[in-house]
């Protein structure tokens, strides 16, 4: 899940933060696209991608976890949870990402990068993105515990196994030893 919402948005959000004349920087986009899905609670998003994609469309899967043996099946019936949990990180990742571009981008060494005359994409990815990625991963893993519990609704949503499901059967069965212990994990 995380790791769909920041290829999407790191790479958006970076491009936000190039010069003008370029297309991802027209205000409107900027103020809208980023911002479109703010911090989304994981169970609303994990009902609405099902009622849209599944029942609606009938693109993907409604419930389960896929065919045991079949890995394709089993990345199938991964697609629609892990879109769930990961796009209420969409937006405010995308802000942190094109903020922290706009601040490197005046830097010292980026504006002697380009007098250097290197290209575009060096300068870009290879010494701009490589700053303004650290706030973004600081803030993935102090959110890791937040993301884990996202899972969890998606996880008794759309029927998968997994540790949020667990606890959801153990609370339900009123098994409080097996939830405390989880817990602590």
């Amino acid at each position: 899940g995380v790791v769909l919402s920041d290829q999407k948005r790191v790479i958006t959000s970076g491009m936000c933060a190039l010069p003008i004349y370029f297309f991802f920087n027209d205000p409107a986009t900027t103020e809208i696209y980023p911002l479109s899905l703010p911090d989304a609670v994981p169970i609303l998003v994990s009902i609405w991608s099902l009622l849209v994609f599944s029942v609606m469309l009938g693109w993907l899967p409604v419930l389960g976890a896929g065919d045991p043996g079949d890995l394709g099946d089993q990345i199938y019936h991964l697609i629609l949870p892990a879109f769930a949990v990961g796009l209420g990180w969409v937006g405010y990742l995308a802000r942190l990402v094109r903020a922290s571009m706009l601040e490197v981008m005046g830097e010292n060494y980026i504006r002697a990068a380009w007098a250097f005359g290197l290209p575009r994409r060096t300068v870009v990815y290879r010494y701009a993105l490589k700053v303004a990625i650290l706030p973004t991963i600081t803030l993935i893993g102090i959110g890791f515990g937040n993301l884990l519990s996202g899972t969890v609704f998606a996880e008794i949503i759309f029927s998968r196994p997994g540790l949020g499901k667990l606890i959801f059967d153990m609370v339900m069965n009123r098994n409080f030893p097996v939830v405390d212990r989880k817990n602590t994990l």
